[in-house]
Parts: structure tokens; C-alpha cells; sequence
């Protein structure tokens, strides 16, 4: 019955993902009230890490570049100086026919001018590429990477141009026979005529397509041209009784978050972690969509 319910949850996971997959990523989605998976990692925190890579060095002779990273100052500054700190992991779906599935991680601090110094600990470790911005309990944190490709022989053309180059062989069937039809299949495959979005490879004719901010932006530099592209990536924090929530989705900074006693307790104390599926919080619709699936 057990295995019968995992695959259930995952194939109703799966199925949000890939319908949710055409929601504008600026929109924060509404998510429900309550979380349908609660992930709780128990005795899995920093400082128990640091207890078990240690006793693998001192017993095996291994891991003595680990342990030395661990001493570092600017990791001991990323981490809370709590004593068994709960942490995990919160899965909510959105509302909606085809709802989004968002995770939310948490980890328990000392206080709010502790989560302040973590969140900018954090943008520093990051560098130039970080943007800070938020009061009090919200945060927001971007991370912008930019980087340049060379320019290559590859030549983007309008969405207006037709660009018709000559054919790098002589001989071609299909350009003699102007009695093939359109929807014929030519005697034999070519070379000679190529539809490509966009780009130019130097033979036959090339329809190109509307050059847009995903193709990057065109530098010169010392007599070099490049693309230079960019992505960026927003983390949003939230300080709530005693804990510091982190999400991709900006529905982290509205949303309705449980009592942090709720994830202080364990329902088993003697395991390092457990696993909390709740099928009943999932819509009759996307649990009828999963039990079909099987």
C-alpha cells in the first residue's frame, strides 16, 4: 500500500510539473493553505555533518580537505549557531486547473538579527553578481551571471530577410526538376535548400526570424565581436516564529506558513529525518488524474 501511494504522489507530481511548465514565471502563484508533503531532516544539520566528516578523517585518513574548509570562518558564518536546528522542506501545490508545485526550505535561527546576517552573508559569499533588497522579515536576493560567447561564422538575419546564397554542389536534382510538386517527395535529399530560424551556414536559402533578447546583446571589443547573454535567479526569504524561510516563488513573502513549533516536532525522535504525505490535500481532480495514471 505504501509503494502504491508513492507512486500515486509521484505521478501527480510529475503531472503538475509538465502542466504547469507554460505559467509566467513573474506571476507569483496562490498556493493552498497547507503543504501536501512535509520533509523534516532531524538530526541532519550543519554541525552534525561536521561531527561525521571529522570521524571519517580521525578513523580513515579521509576527507582532511573537507574538514579544512569546514574550519573556514566565512562557512561558519553561513550557518546558524543554533544547537539542533530543525530544517527541512515544505511542497505546496497552486491553485488553479493546472496547478504549479513550489518548495519552500526552512531552518530554524536564534532570532531575527541572526536571519538578517545569514541572508547577507550569503549576498556577500556571491559577490558583484548579488542584488539584496527587503526590511524586516522579507528579503529578496538576484543573482545575475553573465557571460560571452565569440562570435562565429554564423550570421543572424532579419525576420524580413531571405537571404539566397549558391549551392555548394553543381549538380542537384531537385533544383533541375521544377515538375516536382510541393508536396511531392523529392527523388533524393539535399543540401540546397534549408529553412533555419534565424542563422546563415553559408549554402542554400535561409528565412531568418525576429532577433529577440534571448539571442543576446552584440559587442565589440578590440576588434572582436561577442554575445553577451545573461540569466538571473531570485531567492525569496522570510523570517516566521523563529525560522528562515526560502523559496523560488515570490508567493513566499504572502503565503500562510505553519507554527514553528509544528516543525520543531518530530513524530518519531529516534530517526534522523521522516517524510509526511498528505493525499488528502491534493484536488479530488489530480487524484483521480494519478490513480488513472496507474
Amino acid at each position: 500500500m505504501f509503494n502504491r501511494c508513492r507512486l500515486c504522489f509521484t505521478v501527480v507530481m510529475l503531472s503538475c510539473v509538465m502542466l504547469s511548465g507554460s505559467a509566467v514565471a513573474d506571476e507569483a502563484p496562490r498556493l493552498a493553505e497547507q503543504p501536501i508533503v512535509v520533509v523534516r531532516y532531524g538530526g541532519l544539520y550543519a554541525k552534525s555533518t561536521e561531527t561525521y566528516v571529522r570521524k571519517l578523517r580521525d578513523d580513515l585518513g579521509i576527507g582532511s580537505a573537507v574538514t579544512d574548509a569546514l574550519n573556514s570562518e566565512k562557512l561558519k558564518e553561513s550557518v546558524t549557531k543554533r544547537e539542533n536546528p530543525a530544517s527541512g522542506m515544505l511542497v505546496y501545490l497552486g491553485e488553479g486547473l493546472l496547478p504549479s508545485v513550489e518548495q519552500v526550505v526552512f531552518s530554524e535561527v536564534i532570532d531575527h538579527a541572526e536571519f538578517v546576517r545569514l541572508i547577507n552573508t550569503r549576498s556577500e559569499s556571491a559577490g558583484p553578481v548579488s542584488k539584496l533588497d527587503g526590511s524586516g522579515d522579507l528579503y529578496s536576493m538576484v543573482l545575475t551571471n553573465t557571460w560571452r560567447v565569440e562570435e562565429n561564422l554564423i550570421q543572424s538575419v532579419s525576420s524580413s530577410e531571405v537571404i539566397e546564397e549558391p549551392a555548394a554542389t553543381a549538380d542537384n536534382p531537385i533544383a533541375e526538376n521544377v515538375e516536382i510538386g510541393i508536396d511531392e517527395t523529392p527523388p533524393s535529399s539535399s543540401g540546397n535548400v534549408t529553412i533555419s530560424p534565424g542563422a546563415s551556414s553559408g549554402t542554400g536559402i535561409f528565412i531568418g526570424s525576429h532577433s529577440d533578447q534571448s539571442e543576446g546583446k552584440l559587442i565589440e571589443e578590440n576588434g572582436k565581436k561577442f554575445r553577451e547573454y545573461s540569466s538571473q535567479s531570485t531567492s525569496y526569504f522570510r523570517f516566521h516564529d523563529g525560522f528562515m524561510f526560502e523559496s523560488q516563488t515570490k508567493a513566499l513573502h504572502t503565503m500562510k506558513l505553519p507554527p514553528g513549533d509544528s516543525l520543531r516536532q518530530m513524530d518519531n525522535a529516534d530517526v534522523n529525518g521522516e517524510v509526511l504525505f498528505h493525499p488528502d490535500r491534493i484536488p479530488m481532480g489530480l487524484r483521480m488524474l494519478g490513480w488513472n495514471a496507474l
